[in-house]
């Protein structure tokens, strides 16, 4: 036989196929490979991988190989009886083994696995029936012989060999599926912590490293553990099989009891569908007093708010000084009162609430109307708008915050955690969004607006305060209280242009209409402050740093003021000013000094601490002056082109890329390929390019040189001065040609133009009368008072007008 028939031999031959034939039917299987647990020792977790025509054992990466290979390892067969055996059985297997879908065959698994292990199910059954040290432990643990035995609990003394792989030792729980059939066996196995031996290994003799695992074959997601056929029925979650044993024999049968074993394992879809259907009267998640459990009880409760469940959702632990609530069961703790007290109990005020309007409660539960041009609508029927206005006056009543006191999403979800209430930070975040589109609240995100337009650029700010704001800044309302923001905002723009002009300056993003000018005389006068402080003016910059200075402690002062007589409310808010902005490029300026240049930031962290979208972090890399910078390694590709097969291309540049980047080249990201041409010119192809290989062969035939380029790291570090310059004027060139294309563009719809120029005159004149009624922009400090009484009475009138404020209602006037 030649080399060449044994090539067409092995590729005609399915590795596959011989190694169900040899080792028998794998654990797992897809379209690409099946999983076995390696025939030669015994393990947890399945490491054997078969592909059609190559294997490997991960648990020992030597054995490996093409089917020689694996003949010779796990069938004793030599080359030459490997030669025989594959040529005599190659027809055979073919014709024996035919190609059936993935669903047929896992179907066919699934139906043969479950009859061969509800018999070992049977079998654990009477291994724990005769084995009275095992039954005495479970029964410590506070199981019933009547609810072993309605479980089918089992017990498997030591391994257990069966076609599918070896069961591990220990007590066997059966888990079913929606249609009762058996689906998974999860075994508690003997464990031994820190060379301590748990009570199940010291009964046993013997300790295993893991504490739970699963028997071959096991579909441990696809199940449940308990029951959910109580229609109505409160439905209880548990950490673990043992807590939910327990919970389930001491609330009997009037609650439907549930676990998936571990701790964050997500539901099935039919289990959820099965609690929807259920329509429970709530939910309560019981987790551990551990940090695992706290993060498990945070992924249920976000997959059950996600489906839909319309019922209120409770997270408890049990009393600190308990693990889990079997530990407190144990202790004599009365579940079903304990149970009560964390569910019904806290909403036992909720349809008498006092402080919410009736009217606003009927908007939040039918929130289907058009508010501000936006449509609301709420996912669940017991509505979190309404749920966290009630817990905001609960937590009222019982003197946990006060009536005036502002909150950020944090300091809210703490002080509800103390009143027993559980919430998730963007449930409270949808919330805060429908109430303020309500007018019940106002919500501040990042930082105050009323700040916000009085910001520039020129402005220092303090970051010693522990990220003012960045939470957002949220303030209940009794009632709509625009005309204390009115107030503080006019007096804050007056401040601000007061001082700025008695120093000669023009402040930024002060409404035009409160200067005696035209738009174009502040247009040149604040292009010439620009051009002076860039040009670093000592004159101009001195200036504005004593206007600054000046208007911060005035600033304080004017807050102090009216936190003291003019607010209704009494909120301190001068706490929470600052430049989100500045903050931002602050932070992300201290991550990269505490990486020292060394690695890329986490995308994903950054936008989640500072709350911003991935789309913004080039802007505040640039704002922050930090360079990223992405080092590659080349390495020269030897390929043979064949006219007539282009994927032979493609083939061998994968497999280069596999050899010089396998993580790269498996995800398909952080690999190129590289043409360099006679001239010195560079062009260059992603490796998930469709049309890499005619790319490939189209530059192999102009005789240019390959190279893969690879992506090996990517490390983030402060601007040189040299670099920022350099930013500065790529920015100004970009401005530039931004406004000649807009001019170019203008040049060719001259009506539209001379209808915007129309515009904008109409609203000039507007903007001179209304500024005809305000008093004169020549302004000092002392005037002062009697700007906010003008503006003070201004807003009441306002607020008349627009029938928001009752003609006979009025709020004290400020002394």
């Amino acid at each position: 036989m030649t080399r060449t028939d044994i090539q067409t031999l092995k590729e005609n031959t399915s590795l596959r196929q011989l190694a169900e034939e040899i080792i028998g039917t794998p654990v797992k299987r897809n379209a690409q490979r099946d999983v076995y647990y390696a025939p030669t020792r015994k393990e947890s977790t399945p490491s054997l991988h078969v592909l059609d025509q190559y294997f490997i054992d991960f648990g020992d990466p030597e054995k490996k190989g093409d089917v020689f290979n694996f003949l010779a390892i796990y069938a004793g067969m030599d080359f030459q009886e490997a030669l025989t055996f594959l040529n005599k059985n190659e027809r055979q297997l073919r014709a024996t083994s035919p190609r059936v879908s993935n669903y047929d065959r896992e179907e066919r698994t699934s139906a043969s696995w479950r009859k061969a292990h509800e018999k070992l199910v049977a079998k654990f059954q009477d291994n724990l029936a005769l084995s009275p040290s095992v039954r005495s432990y479970l029964i410590q643990q506070g199981y019933t012989p009547q609810h072993i035995e309605a479980s089918r609990i089992g017990y498997n003394p030591s391994w257990h060999k069966t076609p599918y792989g070896s069961i591990a030792p220990g007590i066997v729980y059966p888990r079913y599926d929606s249609k009762g059939q058996l689906v998974a066996l999860k075994i508690r196995c003997p464990h031994a912590k820190d060379e301590v031996k748990d009570t199940l290994a010291q009964i046993m003799g013997y300790a295993l490293d893991q504490k739970y695992m699963s028997a071959p074959g096991s579909k441990p997601n696809s199940g449940v553990y308990g029951n959910l056929d109580q229609y109505g029925a409160p439905i209880i979650i548990t950490e673990g099989e043992k807590d939910c044993d327990n919970v389930a024999l001491r609330l009997h049968s009037s609650y439907n009891v549930v676990t998936m074993g571990a701790a964050g394992t997500r539901f099935p879809a039919w289990a959820i569908t099965r609690m929807l259907e259920l329509a429970p009267e709530y939910i309560l998640i019981i987790r551990d007093n551990d940090e695992a459990g706290e993060k498990g009880a945070r992924i249920i409760f976000n997959q059950l708010k996600d489906a839909g469940i319309v019922c209120p959702i409770f997270v408890s632990a049990p009393p600190a000084n308990y693990k889990d609530i079997t530990d407190a069961i144990l202790d004599g703790l009365p579940v079903d009162r304990w149970v009560h007290l964390n569910t019904v109990d806290r909403f036992d005020d909720r349809a008498h609430i006092g402080g919410i309007p009736d009217n606003i409660r009927r908007v939040l539960l039918n929130i289907h109307q058009d508010i501000n041009g936006k449509k609301l609508k709420l996912i669940h029927n017991h509505h979190t708008a309404l749920m966290i206005l009630e817990i905001w006056h609960k937590l009222v009543s019982i003197g946990l915050i006060g009536a005036d006191m502002p909150l950020n999403a944090r300091l809210f979800m703490e002080a509800a955690s103390r009143a027993g209430h559980q919430l998730v930070r963007s449930q409270v975040y949808n919330a805060l969004q429908q109430l303020a589109a309500l007018g019940q609240i106002v919500v501040v995100r990042n930082f105050d607006p009323i700040e916000k337009a009085i910001q520039d650029k020129y402005y220092r700010y303090n970051f010693q305060t522990n990220k003012p704001g960045v939470d957002g800044i949220f303030y209940v309302l009794p009632y709509k209280d625009e005309a204390r923001y009115t107030l503080l905002g006019k007096a804050i723009y007056y401040l601000r242009y007061a001082i700025y002009a008695q120093h000669g300056l023009v402040p930024r993003n002060v409404p035009q209409h409160w200067f005696g000018d035209d738009r174009a005389d502040i247009s040149e006068q604040w292009r010439a402050l620009t051009k002076a402080l860039e040009s670093s003016d000592e004159a101009y910059t001195s200036a504005y740093i004593r206007a600054e200075e000046e208007y911060e402690f005035k600033r304080q002062a004017l807050l102090n003021l009216l936190d003291e007589h003019y607010s209704p409310l009494s909120v301190p808010i001068q706490d929470h000013y600052d430049n989100a902005k500045a903050y931002r490029a602050a932070l992300y300026r201290a991550k990269v000094a505490q990486a020292g240049g060394k690695r890329q930031i986490s995308r994903r962290q950054l936008t989640h601490e500072l709350g911003i979208s991935k789309g913004t972090i080039k802007g505040l890399r640039e704002d922050a002056n930090i360079i990223s910078e992405e080092k590659f390694a080349h390495h020269e590709l030897q390929i043979e082109t064949d006219p007539q097969r282009p994927d032979v291309v493609l083939e061998q540049v994968r497999k280069a890329a596999m050899k010089y980047a396998p993580w790269q080249a498996r995800s398909r990201r952080g690999v190129w390929v590289e043409a360099h041409t006679e001239d010195g010119k560079v062009d260059q192809r992603r490796l998930d390019n469709p049309h890499l290989d005619q790319w490939v062969h189209e530059r192999l035939t102009q005789g240019d040189q390959l190279k893969l380029k690879v992506q090996v790291a990517s490390v983030e570090r402060f601007a040189t001065p040299e670099e920022v310059a350099a930013q500065v004027r790529a920015r100004k060139e970009a401005q530039k040609a931004h406004r000649e294309r807009a001019a170019a563009k203008k040049a060719l719809y001259p009506e539209q133009d001379a209808e915007k120029e129309r515009k904008r005159q109409a609203e000039a004149e507007l903007r001179r009368q209304r500024r005809a009624e305000l008093p004169a922009p020549a302004l000092t400090v002392d005037e002062l008072p009697s700007v906010l009484m003008f503006y003070y009475r201004r807003t009441l009138d306002q607020l008349r007008e627009d029938g928001k404020l009752p003609s006979d209602q009025s709020i004290p006037p400020p002394d």
